[in-house]
């Protein structure tokens, strides 16, 4: 069973934030940023897979994928859908100045 918690904001109409530890990090590693990040939004840590005490050792095939289903399962539990536009984002920024030196003017400073 997955172990995570919520920290709500004071704003009830804030955006979530989920912190992930890194590869098999335990959520309390956030503890020190939590109540600034609250200011602004309602935040989500978690134990990642095979770090709580009572795990199960995770099969040797386990991967990347795995840790993100796990993110992914996070988010359906809580009911939260808005990652998807921040993805969406994320990646529009980064498709503006993607591209090959040799063939476009790209802003570098």
């Amino acid at each position: 069973m997955m172990q995570y918690q919520v920290f709500p904001s004071q704003n009830l109409h804030a955006e979530y934030v989920v912190l992930s530890s890194g590869l098999g990090g335990h959520g309390q590693f956030w503890t020190p940023q939590i109540e600034a990040l609250q200011q602004h939004f309602h935040v989500v840590i978690y134990d990642q897979e095979g770090c709580h005490k009572n795990a199960a050792i995770l099969d040797e095939n386990y991967t990347m994928t795995h840790l993100a289903k796990q993110v992914v399962d996070l988010l359906a539990i809580l009911n939260i859908h808005t990652f998807v536009e921040a993805k969406k984002l994320a990646f529009e920024d980064r498709a503006k100045f993607y591209a090959d030196p040799e063939f476009n003017k790209l802003p570098i400073s």
